[in-house]
């Protein structure tokens, strides 16, 4: 079994590559519908699978190099892993936190985005 670490990850946003990228998440969910009919004889309800949508977070050390991309703001982003997997969508910035730690910690800045369409899975 071959199994993926974080060690070459990125993320590529718009037109160029994020900087000091820490980790990222993607998340895919599907709606899922009761379709149970009735009939004496099911014990069991049937589900089935409706629409997809996409969303996650990336998080980046800060620093001057790191463009903070405002909430509202789209473009397509690609995220790597290591073993080249990739996964790949028009996003939108939905939120910005920034993260400051007293005593010399590494400042960190987190975008939250959802796919606005297809998320592609490679």
């Amino acid at each position: 079994m071959a199994v993926f670490t974080g060690q070459g990850g990125n993320v590529t946003f718009a037109a160029g590559y994020v900087t000091n990228v820490k980790s990222f998440e993607v998340n895919v969910p599907v709606d899922i519908h009761d379709s149970t009919v009735f009939n004496p004889a099911v014990t069991w309800k049937s589900k089935t699978g409706g629409l997809k949508e996409g969303s996650g977070s990336y998080v980046c050390y800060l620093d001057t190099a790191v463009a903070i991309e405002l909430p509202g703001v789209t473009g397509v982003a690609t995220f790597l892993e290591s073993g080249a997997r990739t996964v790949t969508g028009t996003i939108l910035i939905s939120n910005v936190a920034l993260g400051v730690d007293v005593g010399g910690g590494l400042s960190e800045v987190t975008f939250s985005f959802e796919f606005t369409g297809e998320v592609a899975f490679n």
